[in-house]
């Protein structure tokens, strides 16, 4: 069985990419959604849902900014929210906005530690609520987290 894939996607360019090339649709397709709205909206339109993620990736950022509502202690809250208590959180993270980033999920997540990735920024990888939070080693190689397998 194929899990429920729902993303949020601000740039109507890259909707237009993901519905051409990789099959996605604005309509509810297979119980995933494609929302055009930014990343906080677009969690609120999720809320309504009763259902719980394994895996939330964020990718959300302008021009070497995270902007405003990606990294406010609403969005945060609401992605722990929406994270299964078991799964795992992905996060790009500017440098100049780690710190923010970090003291928002220490608020839900224990154990926060990260490092900074490519000198620009950090990856920050959140396994579990209040289970605990690292940064990747390397993007999509850290022994022992699903997304290396």
């Amino acid at each position: 069985a194929f899990g429920v894939v729902d993303v949020i996607e601000k740039q109507e360019d890259v909707i237009g990419i993901a519905e051409r090339f990789l099959g996605f649709s604005s309509a509810s397709r297979g119980g995933g959604r494609l929302i055009h709205d930014d990343g906080l909206h677009g969690l609120r339109t999720l809320a309504d849902s009763a259902y719980k993620y394994d895996a939330v990736a964020i990718d959300c950022m302008i021009q070497g900014s995270t902007p405003p509502t990606c990294k406010s202690a609403e969005f945060v809250r609401r992605v722990a929210t929406l994270t299964k208590p078991s799964g795992h959180v992905v996060q790009w993270a500017w440098g100049s906005d780690r710190m923010l980033l970090r003291a928002a999920y220490t608020k839900h997540f224990h154990n926060f530690t990260d490092r900074p990735y490519g000198g620009v920024g950090a990856v920050l990888h959140i396994r579990g609520r209040k289970r605990g939070v690292h940064v990747l080693e390397e993007i999509f190689n850290c022994p022992g987290c699903p997304c290396s397998k």
